[in-house]
């Protein structure tokens, strides 16, 4: 399961005095500090058979890398704190943020699932996220943690809505300290409690975008 925290960062200033923060060792040393320009392609079936069994179906390239990522599941986001099933599997080109294959996830038993739903429909690209993330991982407490900051946007349709937050994930040991950490972040630089994923903006912004036409 994944868990991690998303925080709204209020602007660019805000989010440069964060990241100089995490790179002077304020919160633990950082490791492997850099800065990567994303982008990301969501898909569904013309009769969003995904969407309707709460399953998000995402290709992200950062620079010559890409990966496939299935998300579903998890309980109710509260106080920024978001849970959920993901699986991950490498691609090997980029031509997936343009067409890609149910088929990606066939060597996962829930990718099959997925693919079992999907049928015989395409799948067919519903928007997109460019994101440039700054991210590092930290020893805190008892955990290990990667922060990142993002700035960037999501786009659906002729709709589009600025991103600029910081996210906090747990990669081994106590969410407590994940929260704890995300607490202080917060309380020092003003952040406010983001409940929605990139994922259900894009989906706002969309229907927003079918509602006009």
């Amino acid at each position: 399961m994944e868990q991690e925290t998303k925080y709204t960062i209020k602007d660019s200033d805000t989010a440069d005095r964060i990241w100089d923060a995490i790179l002077s060792g304020k919160y633990g040393d950082p490791k492997g500090a850099e800065s990567v320009d994303m982008e990301g392609a969501y898909f569904d079936t013309p009769s969003r058979i995904l969407r309707n069994n709460n399953i998000a179906l995402r290709v992200r390239c950062e620079g010559s890398i890409c990966f496939a990522t299935l998300k579903w599941g998890g309980s109710e986001t509260v106080m920024g704190l978001h849970e959920h099933q993901e699986v991950n599997i490498p691609i090997e080109t980029d031509s997936c943020l343009i067409a890609p294959s149910a088929e990606i996830f066939e060597d996962s038993i829930d990718g099959r699932k997925m693919s079992d739903l999907v049928g015989d429909e395409e799948l067919e690209l519903l928007f997109v996220s460019k994101v440039n993330r700054r991210r590092a991982k930290l020893r805190y407490g008892q955990s290990v943690v990667e922060i990142a900051i993002d700035r960037g946007f999501v786009e659906a349709g002729d709709k589009q809505e600025a991103i600029s937050e910081m996210e906090i994930e747990l990669y081994a040991g106590e969410l407590s300290d994940v929260i704890k950490l995300t607490q202080t972040i917060a309380d020092k630089y003003g952040l406010e409690a983001e409940n929605r994923s990139k994922y259900a903006r894009a989906i706002a912004l969309l229907d927003e975008s079918e509602k006009d036409r």
